[in-house]
């Protein structure tokens, strides 16, 4: 054998043969080291468990049963909600995504298991902005953070005052459809933190992510309309637009917002991002809000792991 490696050294074909005949004499060596564990050790324990079962009672069995059959029903339920994840983060179907989240057993299942495992993976299908696709106002840089920070050495644009040909004042005004609907959303909320979560949840489940929109600024962003008015009545936009809707909406309401900016990652790259923070007096802080990402049917309102898919924020307007 090692003459046989050594004559063809450089020879591919050598190296999977040598592959499959180690794999074979391995696993026969396993084999045969098996047999007395098997013999002697697995057979029986399963004859005296084999024993125990037929001797108990009809009743006992039943639940033996059932304890059984446990794992492979969990598994059957996480297989399930794992699919009607997948289906709810791809397909923007709000009325089948709200029949789906009465489940409780899908929402247990989402919440603690799948959402932790796909948070970044679930937002894949939403692109980020590459190339300089959103137009700055200046080509002027400043650090982008103090001194003492993190990303001391990083460097940005202070701002965004433009956005396909418009200013950040333009894009978020709104009209009188936009701030009925608004005003509409938050009649049950009971306090300002839960006005604006019914108002991310409404954007983000009714504003489809617009991909070809997203060619289209890439290739000539000058044509494009964006903005709230033009979002809410479409339908859809990109996370620009969600973003201006956002703020149109909180302010139809008296909540305090912000639009900011930075990069955001979609889980296979980082690029030119927009999102949200929203005042929560109760607790006197700026809570992130994404309604771009939350399109995907993950939570991004108040998210914990909000950092690990957006940094270098700016705030570009306050309300």
């Amino acid at each position: 054998m090692k003459d046989f490696i050594v004559r063809y050294d450089n020879d591919i074909i050598a190296y999977i043969i040598v592959f499959f005949v180690l794999l074979y004499v391995t696993l026969w060596i396993l084999g045969i080291l098996s047999i007395p564990i098997y013999k002697y050790l697995i057979l029986p324990i399963t004859d005296k468990i084999s024993h125990a079962y037929h001797s108990m009672s009809s009743n006992t069995k039943r639940i033996l049963s059932i304890v059984w059959q446990l794992p492979k029903s969990i598994f059957i339920i996480i297989l399930f909600s794992l699919l009607l994840s997948f289906y709810t983060n791809y397909v923007n179907s709000p009325s089948a995504e709200s029949y789906i989240n009465h489940s409780l057993a899908y929402r247990i299942v989402n919440n603690h298991i799948l959402n932790p495992i796909l948070s970044t993976d679930t937002v894949k299908s939403m692109p980020v902005f590459i190339n300089n696709s959103i137009k700055k106002a200046t080509e002027d840089f400043t650090p982008a953070n103090k001194d003492d920070s993190e990303y001391s050495n990083y460097w940005k644009i202070t701002a965004i005052k433009y956005f396909n040909g418009m200013t950040l004042d333009e894009a978020v005004k709104s009209n009188s459809d936009i701030d009925n609907m608004a005003k509409n959303i938050v009649s049950t909320g009971k306090d300002e933190k839960e006005k604006a979560y019914l108002l991310y949840e409404w954007i983000s489940r009714n504003i489809q992510y617009d991909k070809d929109k997203v060619e289209m600024i890439e290739k000539n962003s000058s044509h494009v309309n964006s903005g709230s008015i033009v979002t809410y009545s479409e339908g859809k936009g990109v996370c620009f637009d969600y973003s201006c809707l956002y703020v149109s909406m909180c302010r139809a309401v008296g909540l305090k917002v912000r639009f900011v900016t930075g990069m955001g990652y979609n889980g296979t790259e980082w690029g030119d991002h927009a999102w949200n923070q929203v005042y929560n007096p109760d607790e006197d802080r700026w809570i992130n809000v994404d309604t771009t990402f939350g399109n995907s049917g993950v939570n991004y309102f108040d998210n914990s792991n909000f950092s690990i898919n957006h940094k270098y924020e700016v705030v570009q307007g306050e309300w």
